[in-house]
């Protein structure tokens, strides 16, 4: 092989390479774990929600900030009139300067409080464990959305499919039709009849076709993807062996859902709330320090001399107007409300088990009477076929024959489909990630 033709070689590898990638990038392939992956990442509920969650964070960490002391530096310039001064062996004397300067850092520190410091910080905390299983609800919503889209459009496909193969049945007996008219044994009607039927299953693929470009609108925006793009979603019908029991599915709900973990955290929060209301009557001790220039001291009062300062302070609160009582009353109405709201989601979840473990089940058994419909529906059609083209049926028996295997064909599509749904329906009420 001479070195042109080598180049050549080389040149042809690297330009279909090139395509095949564009080719690749342009329509892409998603399977449900991309899917759900890009969901979580780029949905604006998420986002909102990460920047919630960091706002949550700066609360706590500023709560954690009365734990240190609190510094500060004051520089003052007073200007008096008239000076204080008195005379003495013939001398005034001046007791004061007209310009007085006065430069320092003070610092200001809580030693105790008996706990209210750490009641706030927990407060606080409080409101990020919300934030964060407020994230955990929205993720797992909009993956459960993208799970319905992503099946949704995989049995568009399988549903225009089977209107493909139906068209392409139906063209076969329309040749056969048109040899009988030439042999004399069928008349132009029957022509008519199966063309007529033929449009109405095109039109009724185009309906199907747009509803799958409405989904795959619906899938880029989960995702975050340009609407422009191509996708093409990667996946099957089959499920992973999985057992029922509602006892068990029940009890793991009761630990997983993300919505009785959000009605736990408001109760939670009540119950600081009403521990920070408790704690409003009990003292604080602080201490406060100081050190700066300040002139004015004898013997030379317009000289600036160090100064300092140091003490304790306790203050201890003894009438305020009834407001402890009043939020402790009010926190108390709170847990009340979050104990009730508990026993209510509790039932709600218990519902959702037994409701999702109700469906699958007829899910599936739907989708196994779906197989032998088929298989009922094949044979009619063999024998509608065979009967006409011996004459001794019709072609409306041929017609009738088609459609009802083709409905018989989107029937099992669509127990796929509810069976696929029930089973993430079953995760979702026992409270599963499944992204």
């Amino acid at each position: 092989m001479n070195k042109n033709l080598k180049y050549i070689l080389t040149v042809s590898l690297i330009l279909i390479s090139s395509v095949t990638f564009a080719q690749k990038t342009e329509n892409n392939s998603l399977t449900l774990k991309d899917v759900l992956k890009l969901t979580v990442e780029n949905h604006p509920l998420v986002k909102q929600k990460e920047d919630e969650l960091r706002v949550a964070q700066f609360r706590v960490e500023q709560q954690k900030s009365s734990y240190l002391p609190n510094v500060g530096a004051q520089a003052s310039y007073t200007r008096i009139g008239p000076i204080p001064a008195f005379s003495f062996a013939g001398q005034d004397l001046e007791l004061a300067p007209a310009n007085n300067y006065n430069i320092g850092v003070f610092v200001h520190q809580t030693l105790f409080d008996f706990g209210k410091r750490d009641s706030q910080v927990d407060y606080a905390a409080s409101f990020l464990n919300s934030v964060k299983d407020n994230e955990d609800f929205i993720k797992n919503d909009l993956s459960n959305q993208a799970v319905k889209v992503f099946y949704g459009i995989l049995v568009l496909e399988k549903s225009i499919a089977v209107k493909d193969t139906q068209t392409a049945a139906l063209q076969e007996h329309l040749n056969i039709t048109e040899l009988k008219i030439k042999n004399g044994t069928a008349t132009d009607y029957d022509v008519l009849s199966t063309k007529t039927r033929m449009v109405e299953i095109k039109n009724e693929k185009l309906e199907l076709l747009n509803e799958m470009n409405k989904l795959e609108l619906y899938l880029k925006e989960l995702i975050g993807m340009d609407r422009a793009k191509g996708i093409t979603v990667i996946g099957n019908f089959d499920l992973a062996k999985f057992s029922i029991n509602s006892d068990s599915l029940l009890t793991v709900a009761y630990h997983q859902r993300p919505e009785l973990k959000l009605v736990e955290d408001a109760r939670s929060t009540a119950n600081l709330q009403k521990e920070m209301a408790s704690q409003l009557d009990k003292p604080v001790v602080s201490a406060d320090l100081g050190y700066g220039f300040k002139n004015g001291y004898e013997p030379n009062i317009q000289v600036m001399r160090g100064n300092w300062f140091a003490g304790v302070t306790l203050g201890v609160p003894i009438f305020n107007g009834n407001l402890t009582e009043n939020k402790i009353n009010e926190a108390n109405a709170s847990i009340s409300a979050a104990d009730k709201k508990v026993d209510q989601v509790k039932e709600s979840i218990s519902t959702d088990v037994y409701q999702a473990v109700s469906d699958i089940k007829t899910a599936m058994e739907k989708l196994n009477s779906a197989q032998e419909q088929i298989d009922y529906a094949k044979k009619s059609l063999e024998r509608a076929k065979v009967q006409y083209e011996r004459g001794a049926g019709t072609n409306l028996e041929v017609l009738d024959a088609e459609t009802a295997l083709t409905q018989a064909q989107l029937l099992k599509v669509q127990s796929m489909y509810k069976t696929i749904i029930s089973y993430y329906s079953l995760r979702r009420a026992a409270g599963d990630k499944i992204y």
